[in-house]
């Protein structure tokens, strides 16, 4: 308090002006401007002499520049293959056929062999033969045809049919004798038992008929249907 009364005193005293003579109004404008003057350099050291030091500006903390986000990438789509559908072309071989159709020619009669099949230890075998020229009788002997496998194993036919004839047990002689009647094809068929399960195909088989003289068909190579 009592540094502001002496504040309040010395503004009092620098105002007070001796009023000595007539002074005319420039006089006066000229006194107040050193007044004033003078005033404001003894606030000025009155303030550096016994003002409180001045108090540091807030300085506002310089904020660390945020780092610009990352465009987003932009992920193409692949889009999506559909896999190729290769067509393979199917080899027509003697397996993939249904009959391998060997023909047998012999005094006017055709021999079609349609191939052989394997079922479990059976193995049965089929063709059909032809007269062009006439009606005749032909025997199927059944004891006599046989057939040896990929791994030189013989086996002997226990039986077979001509048409509807069957032939008759092997001990009476394994025949069956039919009539062919001219421009008629007929099935026949052989059988063969107690096939080993190594056998995958036949490397020889001889199938005989007989009529007037005897008939044998041989044939190589046969795949089993």
């Amino acid at each position: 308090m009592d540094i502001y009364f002496f504040k309040a005193g010395l503004l009092s005293l620098l105002l007070i002006v001796p009023s000595f003579g007539f002074a005319g109004p420039f006089d006066e404008l000229d006194s107040y401007d050193r007044q004033q003057r003078a005033a404001d350099d003894a606030f000025n050291d009155f303030e550096k002499e016994f003002g409180e030091p001045a108090r540091p500006a807030h300085v506002q903390p310089k904020q660390k520049p945020q780092p610009k986000p990352e465009p987003a990438r932009q992920v193409r789509e692949t889009p999506r293959q559909e896999p190729k559908i290769v067509k393979v072309k199917q080899q027509t071989t003697a397996s993939s056929v249904k009959h391998i159709d060997r023909i047998y020619e012999q005094d006017d009669l055709l021999f079609t062999f349609k191939g052989c099949i394997k079922n479990h230890n059976e193995v049965r075998c089929a063709l059909t033969v032809l007269s062009e020229k006439t009606d005749l009788d032909i025997t199927l002997d059944t004891n006599n045809s046989t057939f040896f496998d990929n791994n030189g194993n013989q086996y002997k036919s226990h039986g077979g049919k001509i048409a509807n004839k069957k032939t008759s047990a092997p001990n009476w002689g394994g025949r069956a004798t039919h009539k062919l009647i001219r421009g008629v094809t007929t099935k026949t068929k052989v059988e063969f038992p107690n096939i080993s399960h190594e056998t995958n195909k036949i490397s020889l088989i001889e199938i005989k008929f007989h009529t007037d003289s005897p008939i044998k068909l041989v044939f190589r190579d046969v795949p089993f249907i």
